[in-house]
């Protein structure tokens, strides 16, 4: 029933309003027609029916128990074939060079006072909008580089991106064998075996010590410096003049995310990209599955990145073999335009 308000103002007017809408459900369609179903409650907890996938026990297990090798074939294999799988681990596992902090080949530069001063000056610097220019290390400052590398020193893995001063510990010398104590002296080598051989075991670490600073074998570390890896230690320079001319004529490297081959950002007018834009897939008019037997040897598909079968697969681009060179030509393109960390 449509309800009528009543002109208690003398307007003769007989205009009818449009009904207030009710508190009540019950006398509103509009709020019952836009109500949320309810969810399914069982044994007193509620069903979301869009919860996350969860991992089977089952695949969990196979996953923690696989030979390394195999989980990374899998892995690549995935990448190939899932974009959005390659590009979140491409955010997660890879950084630019300019992100990465640099490590001074000299390493007394790294642990003195001094270092800790001018890294606080950088800092400051850099909170005031002055850059600094970044000093050279293995690869490009537009270049993407693994983010986590083992360090030289302690033997850590290290995220190259987040390396913080005095983070590493570690001994410039080596660990040898302390005789001057009391610690071998029941001890037979014929019967116990040789004592270099338990250099590493925790239990003997009294019965050595460090070279470089005289320490028992299992003191942390007399050195504190950053991590160290091939990829963050900062390039030896000439003079000021080759300094010069090396940075206008050094290229800025960077990775094409199509045809994934390195290349000068800054010569980059060419057709130099050679690639399929189209995706792999299985070629029924192939001879290659004439004797196959899916429910005998499992879906072709599966088999879409394996070499041994690539004669049953095309680019569906331009219908040629997956080994045929790429029907397209145009200027490689770096990973940046595809995502930003």
């Amino acid at each position: 029933m449509s309800s009528r308000f009543i002109d208690l103002t003398g307007d003769s007017s007989d205009v009818e309003l449009s009904p207030e809408p009710s508190s009540n459900p019950a006398m509103n369609p509009q709020s019952r027609a836009t109500r949320q179903p309810l969810s399914v409650v069982q044994n007193g907890n509620r069903v979301n029916a869009r919860s996350a996938p969860v991992l089977s026990a089952a695949l969990k297990n196979a996953i923690n128990t696989m030979d390394a090798a195999r989980l990374r074939m899998h892995l690549r294999q995935y990448c190939e074939a899932i974009p959005e799988l390659r590009r979140g681990l491409e955010r997660q596992l890879l950084v630019k060079g300019k992100g990465v902090v640099r490590y001074h080949r000299n390493t007394d530069s790294e642990d003195d006072a001094e270092s800790e001063n001018r890294s606080s000056e950088d800092e400051d610097a850099s909170e005031i909008g002055r850059e600094k220019p970044l000093m050279p290390i293995a690869i490009g400052d537009e270049e993407f580089t693994p983010m986590y590398a083992k360090c030289e020193n302690c033997e850590e893995e290290f995220d190259v991106s987040c390396n913080n001063t005095r983070e590493c510990h570690w001994h410039t010398g080596e660990k040898e064998l302390y005789y001057d104590g009391d610690f071998w002296a029941d001890h037979d080598d014929n019967c116990h075996g040789d004592p270099a051989s338990f250099e590493d075991d925790s239990d003997f670490a009294d019965g050595f010590m460090w070279s470089c600073c005289q320490n028992s074998g299992d003191h942390e570390g007399c050195k504190t410096t950053r991590h160290k890896a091939p990829v963050n230690v900062i390039q030896e320079a000439g003079s000021n003049k080759r300094r010069a001319e090396e940075d206008l004529q050094r290229p800025v490297f960077a990775r094409c995310v199509t045809c994934e081959k390195r290349y000068d950002i800054n010569d980059n007018e060419g057709n130099e990209c050679v690639h399929h834009p189209g995706e792999k897939e299985l070629d029924s008019d192939s001879g290659h599955w004439e004797d196959w037997d899916d429910e005998c040897h499992g879906n072709p598909e599966t088999l879409i990145n394996d070499p041994d079968h690539v004669d049953g697969f095309m680019w569906s681009c331009c219908r040629g073999e997956m080994n045929s060179e790429g029907c397209t030509r145009e200027p490689h393109e770096p990973y940046e335009n595809v995502h930003r960390r």
